[in-house]
């Protein structure tokens, strides 16, 4: 299905190519060598996952917060897709450590995982708890729970 905004996008390909021209670092993923078709299915695979996600509740106004998170976890999805699946794949199995270094998986609750970035602009579209990877986010002054 070809990205219709509205319906599967809160925001267009040349939104998105706009967005990215002001972005620091984005230029080495997100450029005129990425093929149309692939920046679509990034941003509608970021849409689908971001409106999927009990952990938001989005107004039918698209706002600005929206598209640029949209746009952030995006490229984060094309960064790091592999790594990415291959994680949730492990901790879907219930492997709660693996590799050299160890890395840990206890506490895993299936949630998908947002970078900080993109946390940080939806934060306006959160209902319950906010995390970020399956780790439950606190403030850094008084060290309460956000969004209970």
């Amino acid at each position: 299905m070809a990205l219709v905004v509205g319906a599967n996008s809160w925001l267009s390909v040349a939104d998105a190519d706009a967005y990215f021209v002001e972005r620091l670092g984005a230029a080495e993923t997100w450029n005129d060598a990425l093929v149309a078709a692939t920046k679509e299915a990034a941003l509608i695979t970021a849409y689908r996952q971001l409106m999927a996600d009990d952990r938001f509740a989005f107004p039918v106004t698209i706002m600005a917060a929206m598209k640029n998170g949209q746009c952030e976890y995006a490229l984060f999805l094309l960064q790091n897709v592999g790594d990415t699946d291959a994680r949730m794949g492990i901790r879907a199995q219930g492997v709660i450590s693996a590799g050299v270094a160890k890395e840990g998986y206890a506490g895993y609750d299936g949630e998908l995982p947002y970078p900080p970035t993109v946390m940080a602009l939806l934060k306006p579209y959160w209902v319950g708890r906010p995390v970020i990877g399956g780790v439950l986010i606190y403030r850094n002054e008084n060290d309460e729970r956000l969004g209970e």
